[in-house]
């Protein structure tokens, strides 16, 4: 469980020694609001990932849901590493897009007229295709989805003949049928592979956060955005409000780390 609230102290001491870093961040409901899915980040956060990166003790890594074109558009001009569609695919600084398996989507044209009917149905809802998913969101319905609709939904869903062919998610006010074999658990272990990280920060919000969460275990800083009584996280954060101005405190900790120090650590030298 996420018992602890963050403790920003303890992660600054061991930010500001390390030698080198890994900093993996969600990026809907982590750097981008979870109200504003479709939005371009805004640029506070694109400054924040931008410094993060400057550091070269700093690996730094965006996972998303998102597709490549999307993320291309909001962070190619960043030396990150982005990940697409949680894991499918992924592009390092200065390089082309790797797709990370050959996996098959040919479900996806099977399924899409099921989907099709639902968005028809509840009006306001809508589809979203991607590569290896498609994902039915229902936020904008006016009166919402009772939970007696949804569980006939997902049901119907598992019952059509290419269920075996994907994963059902039940996510925040959506649901996404993805792939199966595609998350970021199996795409952060292969990518990190033999390197070796001695300060390792992951922050997401969400049930594919959770793979990450356990992978990187109790020795890590894995934080939930937004408490959840059942996440594997070891920390939580109060909410995606937060995100920018905790980062912002890593920033300025590695300052103070590299000799700089604040204007109130300058007054108490000098009243000293």
């Amino acid at each position: 469980m996420a018992t602890r609230i963050v403790n920003s102290t303890e992660i600054n001491i061991s930010y500001g020694h390390a030698r080198k870093r890994l900093i993996v961040l969600d990026y809907d409901g982590t750097l981008i609001s979870p109200k504003h899915y479709r939005a371009a980040p805004d640029p506070s956060v694109l400054e924040l990932l931008g410094q993060l990166a400057k550091d070269n003790r700093n690996c730094v890594v965006v996972v998303s849901g998102r597709e490549k074109s999307k993320l291309d558009n909001d962070l190619s001009h960043l030396p990150i590493t982005i990940v697409a569609e949680y894991g499918a695919a992924y592009r390092d600084p200065e390089r082309d897009w790797t797709q990370t398996s050959d996996y098959s989507a040919s479900w996806i044209g099977k399924t899409l007229p099921a989907l099709k009917a639902l968005a028809f149905h509840y009006w306001g809802s809508d589809i979203e295709r991607k590569e290896f998913s498609l994902v039915w969101r229902y936020d904008s319905v006016r009166d919402g989805i009772p939970d007696s609709d949804k569980r006939q939904i997902m049901s119907a869903l598992r019952s059509l003949p290419v269920a075996n062919e994907f994963k059902l998610v039940d996510g925040n006010l959506f649901l996404e049928l993805r792939t199966p074999g595609i998350n970021k658990g199996a795409f952060i272990s292969r990518w990190v592979g033999s390197r070796h990280f001695d300060f390792i920060m992951d922050m997401g919000d969400g049930h594919s956060d959770e793979e990450l969460f356990k992978l990187f275990g109790k020795d890590s800083f894995t934080i939930r955005v937004d408490k959840s009584e059942h996440s594997s996280a070891n920390y939580h954060l109060g909410g995606q409000e937060d995100v920018v101005p905790f980062l912002t405190t890593i920033l300025t900790s590695k300052e103070r780390v590299n000799g700089f120090m604040t204007s109130d650590e300058t007054l108490l030298n000098n009243n000293g």
